[in-house]
């Protein structure tokens, strides 16, 4: 079911595994995660990633593809991005979502991971329309968004509660 995608030289994406738990757990020790993202959990745990990890294996098991891929350089995850498959597994569009280490933002990898996705969605699945939602606050997002060909669609008001606050998003979509 699952291939891994190259990226770069050093970096490619895999499927998740136990053995990153560790990794993922590191990584949400940052508060810029918990800002720009709606469901993950503040503060996390490394039973929240191995109960993540266990949830995206199930996913793909029961619906025989892939969901989550881990970015991985050097046999260290650094990062993470997957589908969301909010209009189902079969839809022809579906919203993506990720995240980076701290310690490797600022390199243009997301914007590389993005291109390469992209790539295997349309090249491999049905899939014809990836969107992603950013707070309008998140302008590394957007960029590597921009980078990675992705266009604005418009502007998301009041998308978003986070808290007690409504949050302005901006959508970005890229079209086969």
């Amino acid at each position: 079911m699952r291939t891994s995608i190259k990226v770069n030289q050093s970096i490619v994406l895999t499927n998740l595994k136990f053995r990153y738990a560790h990794d993922i757990t590191d990584g949400m020790q940052d508060d810029s995660i918990h800002k720009n993202t709606l469901t993950i959990p503040n503060p996390y745990a490394l039973q929240n990633a191995l109960d993540y990890i266990q949830l995206i294996k199930n996913f793909e098991t029961t619906h025989d593809c892939p969901k989550d891929w881990a970015i991985i350089e050097q046999g260290r995850m650094i990062g993470g991005i997957g589908f969301l498959y909010d209009h189902g597994v079969q839809a022809h569009l579906t919203e993506i979502g990720y995240w980076l280490h701290r310690d490797w933002r600022g390199q243009k990898i997301m914007s590389q991971v993005l291109i390469a996705l992209t790539h295997y969605a349309f090249s491999n699945t049905s899939l014809t329309k990836l969107m992603a939602s950013v707070f309008q606050h998140n302008v590394a997002s957007a960029k590597a968004l921009k980078r990675a060909g992705f266009e604005q669609e418009g502007i998301e008001q009041r998308q978003y509660l986070k808290g007690e606050e409504y949050l302005d998003a901006i959508r970005y979509v890229k079209l086969k």
